[in-house]
């Protein structure tokens, strides 16, 4: 049995970026690229519950904390499908029973290969636009209540290979983020010009304002090339992944998904 909370490898990048989402019904937003490497594939869940409970398109996410626990089994060769579960909207993740559960014995509690603690996080988006999953799982681990988001499928020797900040992955889910006139987004742009929006940020300073969120990102040390930036959006923006996500993170381990 193995545990750890998260870190910098190609396995938690795409873990980071992977879940928040269910399938969006609007058609505007970005057109994901499905040509990269680094695939994780999200086989069921969606990212949100309806009235039961867990994430819905109502609810607003912006610097709304959530924690997430990712348990790991067997499913093939060379595969572990990893169980996503996620605490938004169901509580705020409180810290003293987050830090006190121990991702070894959820694995062995589990019967699980591993089990995997990311978090806490923070979303920038301000809504989701998304379908539910029409049949919510939830579970209790330490105390602390999550909803089944989704399955990822992840090559096992991901595990252990270390992954750079500003590379990119991909990850197969449907999505759509809306982030509302009026409002901040934080961005790069890489070498081409192509733009990848922040979905969420590194909690373990607490939440952030938007204006402490554009300093951070004012402080970031891209590649040769890439140009990080925060603007005040004038209309509605969407950001939207159909069937494939680009995804990365930064070196302050916030994460990232590509727009056009």
């Amino acid at each position: 049995m193995l545990g750890t909370r998260s870190s910098a490898s190609l396995f938690v990048t795409l873990l980071l970026a992977a879940t928040g989402g269910g399938c969006g019904d609007d058609d505007t937003g970005a057109e994901p690229d499905a040509s990269t490497g680094g695939m994780a594939s999200t086989t069921t869940g969606g990212g949100g519950t309806g009235s039961d409970g867990g994430a819905s398109a109502t609810a607003a996410a912006r610097h709304e904390r959530y924690c997430e626990v990712l348990i790991g089994y067997p499913d093939g060769m060379g595969v572990v499908r990893m169980e996503v579960w996620n605490t938004w909207t169901l509580n705020d993740c409180p810290t003293a029973a987050w830090e006190a559960i121990d991702p070894m014995a959820v694995a062995d509690e589990n019967m699980a290969l591993l089990a995997v603690l990311n978090g806490p996080r923070y979303w920038t988006l301000d809504f989701f636009d998304e379908g539910a999953p029409e049949q919510p799982e939830f579970k209790t681990i330490g105390g602390i209540d999550f909803f089944g988001v989704a399955d990822l499928l992840v090559p096992l020797d991901s595990v252990a290979d270390v992954s750079a900040p500003y590379e990119e992955s991909s990850v197969e889910r449907t999505t759509t983020y809306r982030f509302l006139a009026g409002t901040m987004v934080h961005e790069l742009v890489d070498p081409d010009g192509g733009v990848w929006v922040m979905q969420s940020y590194e909690g373990s300073n607490g939440p952030q304002t938007d204006a402490q969120l554009a300093e951070t990102v004012a402080g970031l040390t891209p590649p040769a090339g890439w140009q990080a930036r925060s603007r005040t959006l004038d209309a509605d923006y969407q950001v939207r992944a159909t069937g494939v996500a680009r995804v990365l993170r930064d070196d302050a381990d916030n994460t990232f998904q590509f727009a056009e």
